[in-house]
């Protein structure tokens, strides 16, 4: 039960980094959120790395980084989707990663996963896709090719980051992980908002120091990604991926409450299935 609470809080944090995402994203390099996020996590993961310590092994480091590498890129293009427009299409897309991450858990990391667990998994996903997609939308034209794309690039590598995630953990621990996996990200970020952006490392960090929703996005993403991983080191992958990709359930509350945002009766019935999913992946596994 202890890794699945973890798999909510970091639903929870996910859900309130996506609200600051809407609000920031146009605003703000996009770089720059990532960055924000990864310089957080890395000062406390190394806080937690240093009073929980474990052993480190080279092969385990090079594999977070790697992943961290496919992560970055797939935050780029996520973004990249997001500002083109139709979010509908980028949500049902994404959402379909975690057809791929059970792919992997199953047939490459042998992780078991029950008749009943599946049944729960498709719940969710299916409660998902009804609180993230408007389908009159789907039909709607102009930049959708080019936000497509960029889902589908995002989905796959986000889609092979997280799938392969718990193995290094299971061999350096969570806070080893995280802490070379955000230190890898900050080194990518930079290097992409230098080289591309043509962003000096003071406007990087100007940028960061004055905007409060750059620190906020970072500070709720990073609880989450702490959360995932240490979950990660206790559970199953397999039932712990689908409960913290409820994330849309709190971003709609929060943007209803805040944003006034109106909740259809589609997004009602996703709520409930979404939730009824979790809780029978929670204890009918």
């Amino acid at each position: 039960m202890y890794p699945i609470l973890l798999a909510l809080g970091a639903s929870f944090f996910f859900g309130f980094e996506n609200v600051f995402i809407k609000l920031n994203v146009q605003k703000n390099n996009k770089a720059s959120l990532l960055m924000a996020r990864s310089l957080i996590g890395f000062f406390i993961s190394l806080i937690l790395a240093y009073f929980f310590r474990q052993d480190l092994e080279l092969w385990p480091v090079i594999i977070t980084v790697i992943l961290a590498a496919i992560s970055f890129f797939a935050f780029v293009f996520y973004y990249k989707a997001i500002d083109l427009g139709n979010p509908s299409i980028t949500a049902a897309i994404a959402v379909s990663r975690l057809v791929l991450i059970t792919i992997i858990g199953v047939f490459i990391l042998k992780y078991a996963l029950g008749y009943l667990s599946i049944l729960w998994i498709v719940m969710i996903i299916t409660g998902v896709v009804l609180l993230t997609v408007d389908f009159k939308k789907l039909k709607s034209r102009g930049k959708i090719e080019k936000a497509a794309v960029n889902a589908l690039i995002s989905t796959a590598l986000f889609g092979i980051a997280v799938g392969f995630f718990s193995y290094p953990i299971k061999l350096i621990g969570p806070y080893n992980v995280q802490m070379f996996y955000t230190l890898s990200l900050i080194i990518f970020a930079a290097l992409y908002m230098i080289y591309r952006e043509k962003e000096s490392i003071r406007e990087i960090t100007l940028n960061m120091i004055k905007s409060k929703g750059i620190f906020l996005t970072g500070l709720f993403g990073c609880l989450g990604g702490l959360s995932f991983t240490i979950a990660l080191n206790f559970g199953n992958p397999n039932i712990l991926n689908p409960i913290s990709s409820c994330s849309p359930i709190i971003t709609a509350i929060i943007s209803y409450f805040l944003f006034r945002e109106k909740l259809t009766f589609q997004k009602y019935i996703g709520i409930l299935i979404t939730t009824l999913g979790v809780i029978l992946l929670g204890y009918f596994k």
